[in-house]
């Protein structure tokens, strides 16, 4: 028994040492950047997730008190935030902290002159993130990212005129012409359209196009929108203008969903349109 104590002694202090040697060995966790996703892009703006992980070689866990970040565009910062949430990172794993930026197009281009006209621009994100390492103290670890975002342009749309193609006992059938240009280096959906057509101040038609339209870059499409002008007042106001070849004040308005071949970008944005002119027939 005076024999065994010592080395029951001996591997008690042998497993405290490795232990000791253990926590002196600590390697400082690395933050890196891992990429994007849109979480939403609109003819508006967008809303940006950037990932960062926090790489921990250590057995130790450590806490984060949060993280701090900066978004530019150009040498331009639009966006500043913090988030001071605590979370764990656990030992011998990786965590990812993902940063929401959310800007408008609209502030960015009165404050970014050389945005207008551009299919891209560049962005750098800085972030800090506070780590807790208990006994081995904290800091702030700075980490920055620099890259390209594609800049949705509004797709310009011409209305070209009316073409009447037959006045009945029932009404007036008309065509409503078109020309929308995409001016983006990728492709537009047009998913429905809703419209009122006033003309001469009266009101010929609310109506909406079910119908969907692909765009493609950099190109003009023609759309045709048939319409109905039934026998009520405004089918008797279309008849005699259309007759009488009078030239008429007309106003177009109203909204077209749209989306773009872009990840993430919302299917259904919302974009208005009006159009006001004169037209003879």
């Amino acid at each position: 028994m005076k024999r065994i104590i010592p080395i029951i002694f001996l591997s008690a202090l042998w497993v405290t040492s490795c232990s000791t040697i253990q926590q002196l060995r600590f390697e400082e966790p690395e933050v890196t950047f891992q990429g994007f996703q849109f979480d939403t892009i609109s003819m508006e703006g967008v809303t940006i997730l950037f990932d960062f992980e926090v790489d921990n070689p250590n057995e130790q866990s450590f806490k984060s008190g949060g993280y701090s970040y900066e978004f530019l565009l150009g040498d331009s910062s639009l966006a500043r935030g913090e988030q001071r949430e605590e979370f764990e990172i656990m030992g011998n794993d990786k965590s990812v902290i993902q940063i929401p930026v959310t800007f408008n197009y609209r502030d960015s281009m009165s404050s970014l002159g050389e945005l207008a006209g551009k299919d891209s621009v560049a962005y750098q994100i800085k972030t800090e993130v506070d780590l807790d390492f208990g006994s081995y103290g904290s800091r702030e670890v700075p980490v920055a990212h620099q890259g390209y975002l594609p800049v949705p342009k509004i797709p310009d749309i011409v209305f070209r005129g009316f073409d009447v193609n037959e006045i009945g006992f029932s009404g007036v059938d008309v065509e409503l012409n078109f020309r929308v240009r995409n001016p983006n280096i990728f492709k537009i959906y047009v998913n429905s359209v809703d419209y009122t057509m006033i003309v001469n101040g009266n009101e010929w038609v609310s109506t909406g196009i079910d119908k969907s339209y692909d765009l493609d870059s950099s190109t003009n499409t023609m759309i045709t929108v048939p319409i109905k002008i039934g026998l009520n007042t405004a089918g008797t106001d279309a008849i005699r203008v259309i007759r009488d070849r009078e030239p008429v004040d007309y106003e177009i308005r109203g909204h077209a969903r749209v989306g773009a071949d872009i990840p993430g970008f919302q299917r259904d944005a919302d974009l208005p349109f009006e159009f006001k002119g004169t037209f003879e027939f």
